[in-house]
């Protein structure tokens, strides 16, 4: 199961890299969005290096519980209506972010919303 979890998070983020390269042709003058996408697939070839028991890809995976047919799709993930930020801001604002912070608090994210949809109280 992880493997596939693994798989799911590294081309979630290489989707996010491809949506901010396209931002970076609408904004030439702007080296953020640049930036982002470099640091955003630099995340997905760190998490492709994950051994699949990492607890924070196992986090993801119990998020994602009943949903695995539908891998490489995530249902739950952070949103900036939701945790107040979303993927697509790594290295956005900040250059200088950690791949590890971004997968913790993505995998704390994910689970925040799968409680969300499940009714339950985000702890």
């Amino acid at each position: 199961m992880a493997d596939n979890i693994r798989e799911a998070v590294a081309s979630y983020f290489e989707q996010v890299a491809r949506w901010r390269d396209e931002k970076a042709e609408d904004y030439p003058d702007d080296p953020r969005n640049l930036r982002a996408a470099d640091g955003l697939r630099e995340a997905a070839a760190y998490v492709r290096s994950l051994d699949p028991a990492d607890s924070r890809l196992v986090l993801i995976d119990q998020a994602h519980d009943g949903f695995e047919d539908a891998y490489p799709v995530l249902h739950f993930v952070p949103s900036r209506a939701s945790e107040g930020w979303d993927v697509s801001q790594f290295r956005f604002r900040q250059a200088v972010e950690s791949v590890d912070s971004l997968l913790i608090r993505f995998a704390e994210g994910c689970l925040a919303a799968r409680r969300r949809s499940d009714g339950e109280a985000v702890r």
